[in-house]
C-alpha cells in the first residue's frame, strides 16, 4: 500500500506541474501521452471526464466509479488546490474504483491493482 501511495503522490505532482505550466487541457494531454497507466482524467473547471485505454467494460467501469468520486467531491466543496486535499481525494478515489472492481468485476487481475 506504501508504494501505491507514493505512487499516486508522484502521480499528482506530476499532473500538477504539468497543468500548471500547460493550462488543463495540454496538461492531462502531456501527462497522458508519458504515463500508461492513466486511464482516465476529471477536468474539474468545466466538469468533464477524459476516458482513454480501457481494456474491457469492467475496467472502464470501475474507472468511471473512481472519475465520479471526484466529480461528486467537486460537488461537495472537497476538490482543491494543495497538495493534501488532492492526494486524500485521489486515495478516495482510487478506494471506490478498486471497492467496486472487486465487488462487480468477474476476474481478479493481480496486475490491475
Amino acid at each position: 500500500m506504501v508504494v501505491r501511495k507514493n505512487y499516486i503522490n508522484r502521480t499528482c505532482d506530476l499532473l500538477a506541474d504539468l497543468v500548471d505550466e500547460y493550462g488543463v487541457v495540454k496538461g492531462a494531454k502531456k501527462y497522458f501521452d508519458h504515463v500508461d497507466i492513466v486511464r482516465a482524467f476529471f477536468d474539474s473547471e468545466i466538469v468533464h471526464i477524459t476516458i482513454i485505454n480501457m481494456q474491457d467494460d469492467c475496467e472502464e467501469a470501475s474507472v468511471l466509479a473512481h472519475e465520479f468520486t471526484h466529480y461528486i467531491q467537486l460537488l461537495s466543496g472537497t476538490i482543491g488546490s494543495d497538495p493534501y486535499t488532492n492526494t486524500r481525494n485521489e486515495l478516495e478515489a482510487e478506494a471506490i474504483e478498486t471497492i467496486y472492481y472487486n465487488a462487480f468485476c468477474k476476474e481478479s487481475d493481480e496486475n490491475y491493482r
